[in-house]
């Protein structure tokens, strides 16, 4: 917008109420004024009714669907009906009627906001390094996330004035929705379906206004993963089973993904819709919520007691439709009281709400906190599906010296201290003069035949690249040749570390001689750093629900609805007090409904068999 400093246009940063809008201004675009970029905004004043077209001004797209949804309640409806109204606002660009930027400024037109509250430290000295901006880092250094300086100094009278316009022009935009959400429940108040509808109000992500620094979004911490989650249900209606609950707050940390099973438990609806013949079997991800709504202080949560949030790492550009790494990434565990960070390095934050709701004090090497970190931890890993946070390889850190690890075939290995991923060493892999070398490190004991394990690795050249270097698997069955498979190959550079990551099941036999876990560089003469090496098991097997079928021939078949393109095993049981037997390791799925057909043994009174879905 015009009004904006000259240095700082831009669709994230700009921020007016509409009496502002410019008009024949060149090079203006009317991007999020009117429903459709190249749309024609007519505006003549604030006055009157909002929204009528052709009379004060042309209605924003926010004001657009709130009338639609009014009119669709207005309606007559035979049968139940689902209505999902999503707003723009608050996204950026911080644009609203005027009326709702009066509410943030006194009657000489002065900015009223107060920004957040200062810090008592430098709110980013207790930070690992790839948590902050750059230079130290590239996770917060994404164009529009570039901190609140500019808003702070560069722009204006140097006294915070566009950090206070800034945070102006986002609670305008907050009570703008707030109105249209307004106009929807005042609709459906007067409406035939009053007494009988759920409604739900949510969005998609917080927002940062200057805490940690830092404007937007996009972080692992409290304002950006923290949402609004508003349930009403007809029963808290004055008069209602509910009356008494209405209005009040729960603690609980839940997820989004919770909603589908509690509006499946209020609805009346199967806790398993995805059950029977014809169907894909898969259990439903989210647990009921029903409880936490019918007593919202005392209630019994039997969901997960943190809410688990993802964020992808900015250093790498992954391809899209593509399954991120999960050891690429960042994640965070929010309990009631704690919040756990571990990013993709290793590196924690560890925050006590309950003394610190602002997240000023990160409490993750205190040693009064660690029995805290510990158990988050451990939350953190259960909720990513792997049965515990203690990675199965020795020494994965290097941090100052090899245990567990010994060079494989002529190549020298030394400790390095100025090129780690995190913490203070790495593993310098060089003086390589034969294919194969490298690092290797025995896992037999450690890993239980039949189990699949997440390895990661990564990785960066010492020498000019890029080159391959591969994280693989040395395996020896019975008096087989060894095979050489390989987890991950990545394309390594000395510019950055890169990340190496995949799964591998261990073959089920009791024949395996030696299991190896290898890193090297394919071609002779490259020299590479390594550094947190990790080995985690997954908790349990992907079970899939299958259908017995009778083919009246005296065979029979197994049947499941499958994922096309996606590997799955085959396993029988006798009597399930001895384990299981493999008939088949990897049957790629080609159609949807897949079938295994079977003879059963006359001989056998009753048999079991299983269809799991493969990592």
């Amino acid at each position: 917008h015009p009004d904006m400093p000259t240095s700082n246009w831009g669709y994230y940063s700009s921020t007016t109420s509409l009496d502002n809008k410019p008009g024949d201004t060149p090079g203006y675009e009317s991007y999020q004024w009117a429903l459709k970029d190249d749309s024609t905004y007519a505006y003549t004043s604030e006055g009157g009714p909002l929204g009528i077209e052709g009379d004060i001004r042309d209605p924003m797209p926010d004001e657009i669907s709130a009338q639609w949804a009014e009119g669709k309640l207005g309606q007559t409806h035979s049968d139940p009906f689902l209505m999902v109204v999503g707003m723009n606002r608050p996204h950026a660009p911080f644009y609203a009627p005027k009326e709702f930027f009066d509410l943030f400024r006194d009657a000489q037109g002065n900015n009223t906001v107060s920004l957040p509250p200062p810090p008592s430290v430098d709110d980013l000295a207790d930070l690992p390094d790839i948590a902050k901006g750059s230079p130290y880092g590239d996770l917060l250094d994404r164009g529009y996330q570039s901190g609140m300086n500019k808003y702070k100094q560069n722009y204006g009278n140097g006294a915070n004035e566009w950090w206070l316009n800034f945070v102006q022009g986002y609670l305008a935009c907050v009570a703008f929705a707030d109105h249209q959400v307004g106009v929807i429940w005042d609709a459906l108040q007067a409406s035939d379906y009053a007494n009988n509808t759920i409604v739900i109000v949510t969005s998609d992500h917080g927002y940062h206004l200057g805490e940690k620094d830092h404007a937007s979004k996009t972080t692992p911490w409290e304002e950006t993963t923290r949402v609004p989650l508003v349930i009403y249900t007809p029963e808290m209606r004055p008069g209602g089973s509910l009356a008494s609950e209405a209005g009040l707050e729960c603690s609980a940390p839940v997820s989004l993904i919770d909603l589908y099973p509690t509006l499946n438990a209020l609805c009346g609806m199967p806790a398993d819709p995805n059950g029977g013949v014809g169907k894909n079997n898969m259990v439903l991800d989210g647990n009921d919520l029903t409880s936490l709504l019918e007593a919202p202080v005392a209630g019994q949560w039997t969901g997960p007691s943190v809410a688990l949030s993802h964020l992808h790492n900015a250093r790498v550009d992954w391809p899209a439709e593509t399954k991120s790494p999960w050891a690429l990434n960042h994640h965070a565990a929010r309990s009631e009281n704690y919040r756990y960070i571990r990013y993709s390095d290793g590196s924690e934050e560890l925050y006590d709400h309950t003394n610190d709701p602002n997240e000023w004090f990160n409490r993750a090497l205190n040693s009064v906190y660690a029995d805290t970190k510990s158990a988050m931890k451990l939350q953190l890993f259960n909720a990513l599906g792997f049965k515990n946070s203690i990675s199965l390889v020795t020494n994965g850190d290097f941090e100052s010296n090899f245990d567990g690890w010994n060079p494989h075939g002529p190549v020298t290995l030394e400790n390095n201290t100025t090129n780690a991923l995190a913490g203070t060493g790495s593993a310098f892999v060089s003086s390589r003069t034969a294919e194969w070398n490298g690092l290797k490190q025995n896992m037999l004991s450690r890993l239980e035949k039949g189990k699949t394990y997440h390895f990661s690795a990564w990785v960066k050249l010492a020498n000019a690249g890029p080159d391959d270097i591969r994280l693989s698997i040395k395996q020896v069955v019975g008096s087989d040749d060894p095979a050489f498979i390989i987890i991950d190959s990545v394309s390594a550079t000395n510019g950055r570390f890169s990340l190496l990551e995949g799964d591998y099941t261990i073959p089920d036999s009791d024949e395996i001689a030696e299991i190896e876990l290898l890193l090297n560089g394919p071609a002779i003469g490259v020299n590479f750093y390594a550094d947190h090496v990790r080995v985690y098991e997954y908790q349990i097997p992907n079970i899939v629900a299958s259908v017995l079928i009778d083919d009246g021939d005296g065979s029979i078949s197994l049947g499941w609805n499958a994922e096309l393109g996606v590997s799955y095993r085959l396993e029988h049981s006798l009597d399930l007090a001895n384990g299981w037997t493999e008939l088949e390791s990897n049957l790629t799925a080609d159609k949807s409904n897949m079938i295994w057909s079977l003879t059963p043994d006359p001989a056998v009174s009753r048999a079991f068999w299983r269809v799991i879905k493969k990592p």
